[in-house]
């Protein structure tokens, strides 16, 4: 993450600042759009139009709001002084709208949609690594919805994975294959199943596949843990007597 030290620095005057029960939110921005721009003009081109959203991101917010850039094409926002989370989103409906007409001008002009999530102080995090993880994990989560935005929810938002624990554990084969039957309605019997991989974490206990799996296609690992399924399944299935007329089922990424 590019300016980090800024970035947390700014936090943490801002947690000193709210100490007496006051809120602020960290919004994480992702300008998608901008990364294809870079690749079908060049880098040049990809420059100036990191520097044109940077400063359609500046214009849409308000005087004491800091822009921190994160990547070529994530920011962060540091909103002082909001009084809850419809505030904050208020903030995000500003930028979201700020980017519905193109970018730059004439034959330049290039068109981006823009996801935000947010974290608030004290709420989602009181420390700023844990803030700007938590803004981040909103953003995939809009992302996953469809939306433009979204605050992060505890109850909601797909909990916080490492690439590194989900890698271990496809690695050192810790997850488990479970088999939901498939019943052909005629004949009343069992025809086949469904291959379903679950994952019991040490760190997390029972995480549901609707937070690992769509992990796995962001982070690049659901190669390895299709893989892994299909490893999985034929093994279990060669150990099962009476399965030789069985239809076994695996689930497939698109990616």
């Amino acid at each position: 993450m590019l300016n980090r030290p800024a970035l947390y620095a700014a936090i943490t005057a801002s947690i000193a600042d709210a100490a007496a029960g006051g809120h602020f939110a960290v919004i994480f921005v992702r300008v998608h759009g901008l990364r294809e721009a870079c690749l079908r003009h060049g880098y040049a081109y990809g420059e100036r139009a990191e520097a044109q959203a940077a400063a359609v991101i500046a214009g849409a917010l308000r005087a004491g709001d800091q822009l921190f850039r994160a990547g070529a094409d994530r920011f962060f926002v540091l909103l002082p002084q909001v009084r809850n989370v419809g505030h904050a989103m208020l903030a995000t409906a500003s930028l979201t709208s700020a980017f519905e007409h193109p970018v730059g001008d004439g034959e330049s002009a290039w068109r981006a949609r823009v996801i935000c999530g947010v974290a608030l102080y004290p709420e989602h995090g009181t420390e700023p690594d844990l803030l700007c993880r938590r803004a981040e994990m909103a953003h995939d989560e809009a992302r996953r919805r469809g939306d433009q935005q979204a605050a992060y929810q505890p109850g909601e938002t797909s909990i916080e994975i490492l690439y590194d624990e989900l890698r271990d554990a496809i690695d050192g084969n810790r997850l488990q294959a479970w088999f939901q039957p498939i019943h052909n309605l005629q004949t009343g019997r069992i025809a086949g199943a469904e291959s379903l991989a679950r994952w019991h974490s040490a760190r997390h206990g029972d995480v549901s596949p609707a937070s690992f799996v769509p992990f796995a296609e962001h982070s690049n690992l659901i190669g390895a843990l299709t893989r892994w399924s299909i490893n999985a399944t034929l093994r279990d299935v060669a150990a099962m007597p009476g399965t030789q007329d069985m239809g076994f089922a695996i689930n497939l990424s698109p990616r």
